[in-house]
């Protein structure tokens, strides 16, 4: 018993408050997982950021994003609602691929993408792209904020249809 207390002392001194919670909890046979991982979970330093574009290189980019913008217009006024959200959550991922993954307007178009899936009943579609939204929501504002609870909402009605 005095050498593990020993040792407790020992390794409390030497390691830091995470591994220390997570050796404790491993020591002890309860085995939460909690430790290294939990303390650097909420680390918004790892967070992806956005990138820097030159002046041209933005031109380009908003070049793109206006012809997907008028192909999903084009397409929404001929009366092909599924492929104007096709062209809207193709214009969801550019905009997440080319301007980082917390691009607000790439959350808007997936919302407008998925409530036209959802509309159409193209449900599968839908759910992805409401989850596409929810992940984009989730990086920009952190995980169950105020603002994911409404697409949270859809995407369980679109997953109980």
């Amino acid at each position: 018993m005095r050498v593990e207390i020993f040792w407790l002392l020992v390794f409390t001194i030497i390691a830091g408050p995470a591994v220390q919670a997570q050796g404790l909890i491993e020591a002890k046979g309860i085995g939460f997982g909690a430790g290294v991982g939990a303390a650097v979970a909420g680390n918004r330093l790892a967070q992806p950021k956005k990138p820097v574009l030159t002046p041209q290189q933005l031109k380009l980019i908003e070049a793109k994003c206006a012809s997907l913008r008028q192909e999903s217009s084009k397409k929404e006024k001929s009366g092909d609602l599924l492929g104007s959200a096709a062209a809207l959550k193709e214009l969801g991922a550019f905009r997440e691929q080319n301007l980082g993954p917390r691009d607000k307007q790439a959350q808007e178009s997936f919302i407008k993408a998925a409530a036209i899936f959802e509309s159409q009943k193209a449900y599968v579609e839908a759910e992805d792209t409401w989850r596409r939204a929810l992940a984009n929501c989730s990086r920009r504002n952190g995980p169950g904020s105020d603002e994911s609870v409404d697409l949270l909402e859809h995407l369980s009605k679109t997953c109980n249809v």
